[in-house]
């Protein structure tokens, strides 16, 4: 009978887990980061947006905001959605959805930073909002408390990428989430017009 305890599988050929690591952390994500910040680049530049990479090279943190609006404002980022769990998931595996923790590209704005002032703004017009957005794969995130639509990179079309080396189809879901930004900028507007007021 195969072992099923994680650690007894992983003690039993140290030596496998830690090239596989190894050459993950070295060659894997640092190769599927490149492509993903080329292919964030080219939507950018093709739709007058602006986007800020990541510093830490994860994705997560990486900023973008179209060229009409104060970047100061208002502006998307990719993002952990709701808790966040304590477990160090690869951030690949959270993209794919086998990770522990969800991503999606949410909303931010400069009114959050004060969080009692936020959640009182918010409970003002989250609802009507919530069904606005959700025309355009939006969702309200309670734990956040933040609208977010969700980022889930296909495993299948990942191995594909990596033996093809072309990263195009797999990364598409980002600029699904993006584009599902930008046709939501109207909504985000007023919204952001309205919590402004209140």
């Amino acid at each position: 009978m195969e072992p099923t305890d994680p650690a007894v599988i992983i003690l039993n050929d140290l030596k496998l887990f830690n090239a596989t690591a190894v050459y993950f952390e070295e060659e894997i994500w640092p190769k599927i980061h490149s492509n993903a910040i080329d292919f964030l680049a080219h939507w950018e530049k093709d739709n007058n947006w602006t986007f800020i990479a990541d510093k830490d090279d994860s994705l997560v943190d990486s900023r973008f905001f179209p060229n009409s609006w104060n970047p100061n404002e208002q502006w998307f980022k990719i993002s952990y959605i709701g808790k966040v769990s304590d477990a160090a998931d690869y951030i690949l595996a959270d993209l794919c959805g086998f990770g522990s923790d969800k991503i999606g590209l949410t909303y931010c704005n400069n009114l959050q930073v004060r969080v009692r002032e936020w959640k009182r703004k918010i409970n003002v017009c989250s609802n009507e909002y919530s069904a606005l957005l959700k025309r355009y794969s939006f969702y309200f995130d309670d734990e956040g408390l933040t609208f977010y639509t969700p980022i889930i990179l296909d495993h299948a079309k990942l191995v594909d990428a990596w033996e093809n080396d072309a990263y195009d189809e797999f990364l598409l879901p980002l600029t699904n989430a993006l584009e599902s930004a930008k046709n939501s900028l109207a909504e985000f507007d007023k919204f952001y017009e309205v919590v402004t007021k209140s």
